[in-house]
């Protein structure tokens, strides 16, 4: 039983692998054809960006990828405080 549990944990994790590698190639396929704007392409990198550059100074992943995530929602949040108060103030 142990065994089927092994395998089945990596084959989740490959194809989780897989699907990553082809969201990869996909979306450099639709940049390149200029389907997607190139805006757009690096405020979704930004994140992952910021995970590898925390854990890799604090040398912890998991707390690395724990404050890229808070610090994600922080500036999503602050982004969409502006954009209302753009917005009420008619700017």
């Amino acid at each position: 039983m142990e065994t089927v549990l092994i395998v089945s944990i990596y084959l989740i994790f490959a194809l989780i692998g897989l699907c990553g590698i082809a969201l990869l190639v996909f979306g450099l396929r639709n940049l390149s054809f200029g389907k997607v704007n190139v805006f757009t392409s690096i405020v979704v990198i930004v994140p992952f960006v910021l995970a590898v550059a925390i854990s890799l100074a604090s040398g912890d992943w998991v707390y690395g990828s724990i404050v890229a995530c808070l610090a994600s929602l922080a500036i999503t949040m602050v982004t969409l405080l502006l954009l209302g108060v753009r917005g009420l103030f008619g700017v």
